[in-house]
């Protein structure tokens, strides 16, 4: 079995960070934590006593805005790091992930499919999403979840002013590119030489899709789409436990714990540290 990395992205409810970090710490994993700098001063000891059979790092903090580029930069900067040394895999989860399957059934799966790339992709007609980067938002980072509150909502009117100017000019950051423009959850499992890949052209992900909305849900599924990698995509089903159509996304509770056991993935997205969820499965799916 080879060693994994998982890289976490968190910003609150770090009770439950914690109770991720226990059931992820192994003798095949490192963890990689990047903690939004919104979330004020971190006392990394809490964390580090998770741990006892990993490694534990902590990036440089960043301060993340929903839809704005620091999201990708936050992929990037763990992507970074870890590859640092080298890994089968590196997993991105957000800091309400959580396991479901135990560490040796999840190196056991990801053993017996070598070289897949666990990247997910959205059937979505392209009219949906290529707004995200045609045009300039250079306003997202300062904009982050659409609040209704008078300062951003003059920040939303000003974004959407540039937008038409840059209609009216024609402005197209998409043309000449070539590449087929594909949309996904961020939320992938993906091989040391993807990741390498990646890092490689960074430069090339600056140019299209930094300063773009939500492109975080676009640039690594385009960049394996149009390059070798297109043919180790692993076509198996989802290795994440996602529900879109009760929520956006949805956050499981307790009374779905059949669903949860049942379920083939490897991950749920999202809980909460509002209910018991994270220790029934610890309890009852990771023991």
């Amino acid at each position: 079995m080879g060693r994994h990395a998982y890289l976490i992205m968190a910003h609150n409810q770090f009770d439950l960070l914690c109770k991720l970090i226990r059931e992820l710490d192994y003798e095949l994993n490192d963890i990689y934590i990047h903690i939004d700098k919104k979330a004020g001063e971190i006392d990394e000891e809490k964390f580090r006593t998770c741990v006892k059979k990993s490694k534990l790092f902590f990036t440089d903090r960043i301060s993340v805005t929903w839809g704005g580029e620091s999201q990708i930069e936050c992929e990037m900067l763990l992507f970074r790091m870890a590859a640092s040394r080298k890994y089968q895999y590196y997993h991105i989860l957000s800091g309400v992930d959580f396991p479901i399957k135990t560490q040796k059934e999840i190196h056991e799966f990801f053993d017996a499919n070598d070289g897949k790339e666990f990247i997910e992709y959205w059937n979505r007609n392209q009219n949906e999403y290529l707004y995200r980067i045609k045009y300039y938002y250079f306003l997202q980072e300062k904009i982050g979840t659409y609040t209704y509150d008078a300062k951003t909502l003059m920040l939303r009117i000003k974004s959407k002013l540039s937008l038409f100017k840059q209609r009216l000019m024609g402005v197209d950051r998409l043309k000449g590119i070539k590449s087929e423009i594909k949309i996904g959850p961020n939320w992938v499992s993906i091989t040391d030489q993807m990741v390498r890949y990646l890092l490689e052209k960074e430069p090339v992900i600056d140019k299209m899709f930094k300063q773009g909305i939500a492109a975080d849900e676009l640039f690594v599924q385009t960049l394996c789409w149009n390059s070798e990698f297109k043919a180790n995509i692993y076509q198996g089903g989802p290795s994440r436990l996602i529900d879109w159509t009760r929520g956006k996304p949805y956050v499981w509770a307790e009374e779905d714990f059949d669903e949860i056991k049942n379920s083939k993935c490897l991950f749920v997205r999202k809980i909460s540290n509002k209910n018991h969820l994270a220790d029934m499965i610890s309890e009852q799916l990771l023991r």
